[in-house]
């Protein structure tokens, strides 16, 4: 596996354990505006790969979205599958994934956790781009006071706790005012590219 991905893993694997505070990765105790009344973007559901991934986007009819990455780690390890539900928002022109660990035995959306968010975009060829937002730009627009929320260093984490407070609408507004560069890392290495493996039709 590369090191994008493997860092990709190990982002999504925090989000997955319910560790976000206090891993590398910002917590959004809400999501975009759109949660309410979730539309798929039919352009991106499907299944996409990386050099060592398998990224499949599901619509449900009910307008959520099942996110499954699976990262492969050799022969001898086998993969890691991590699994997803959210929602798919816009803010102008820039679109973007909310989502929670999916939970089978808990409340689909997971309600005891924060969203994670990340950005999207698609290439005139197809090709699909993600970028998770970042914890350290995060950090920056709320100690500049741009966004709401909180920053704490924790004894024994190597990283900050980073939770953004800010409702929907507050979100959506300051990523109009500051603009997706300000919430990404801006490394053209964070940026996980995907090519399609095969649509899947919206199921609704």
């Amino acid at each position: 596996m590369n090191e994008r991905l493997r860092t990709l893993s190990m982002l999504l694997l925090a989000a997955v354990s319910g560790v976000l505070a206090g891993s590398c990765i910002p917590e959004f105790t809400s999501g975009l505006p759109g949660g309410d009344k979730p539309m798929p973007d039919d352009r991106v559901t499907g299944i996409w790969k990386d050099e060592n991934s398998r990224l499949l986007i599901f619509p449900r009819k009910s307008g959520l979205v099942d996110m499954v990455l699976m990262n492969e780690l050799g022969e001898e390890k086998g993969a890691t599958v991590l699994s997803f539900v959210g929602y798919m928002a816009k803010v102008g022109n820039e679109s973007f994934f909310c989502f929670k660990q999916r939970a089978d035995d808990k409340e689909e959306q997971g309600a005891e956790r924060g969203y994670t968010i990340a950005h999207y975009s698609l290439s005139k060829d197809g090709a699909l781009s993600v970028s998770l937002f970042n914890l350290e730009a995060v950090k920056k627009l709320i100690d500049d006071g741009k966004l709401k929320g909180t920053v704490e260093t924790k004894q024994g984490q190597p990283f900050k706790t980073v939770i953004v407070t800010a409702s929907s609408e507050e979100l959506a507004a300051a990523i109009a005012q500051e603009g997706v560069k300000s919430f990404v890392s801006g490394d053209p290495g964070d940026v996980m590219p995907f090519t399609r493996v095969e649509k899947v039709e919206p199921n609704r």
